[in-house]
């Protein structure tokens, strides 16, 4: 009996821990409502400060192209975020600590995007409707 309890405790664990993981969260061409007199540097301000306001650094890679880093604790994540004057990508690229495996990763990972997004889209429409 006792080696029947152990291996559903043992079950249980594996059970709960793969919980914890889900599909990769990516923003696809994600609508910004915009002025149409919106600079590209307009947008990358947008999205920069989104990033400061949810906890992510965002820098500039190129037009059109920004690298995002988001810490917590001992977790990372880096993403790729693209952009246009009416749309905007956020693609995983690396993390740290966040149990990826090519085709899923933890479920905090998808929460920090979700709000990335969510940031970006309140703060274009802040700053840049008319």
């Amino acid at each position: 009996m006792t080696r029947i309890r152990v291996l559903l405790v043992g079950l249980l664990l594996i059970g709960l821990a793969a919980c914890k993981t889900a599909t990769i969260y990516s923003v696809q061409d994600a609508n910004l409502l915009t002025a149409s007199s919106a600079s590209d540097a307009d947008i990358a301000k947008v999205i920069q400060e989104a990033g400061k306001r949810t906890g992510w650094v965002i820098k500039p890679v190129e037009p059109g192209k920004m690298k995002g880093m988001y810490t917590k604790r001992r977790h990372t994540a880096v993403v790729d975020i693209r952009y246009t004057r009416s749309t905007f990508s956020i693609d995983y690229v690396d993390s740290t600590n966040l149990q990826h495996d090519g085709e899923k990763i933890h479920k905090a990972y998808n929460k920090w995007i979700m709000q990335l997004e969510q940031a970006i889209q309140r703060e274009a429409n802040f700053q840049l409707a008319q």
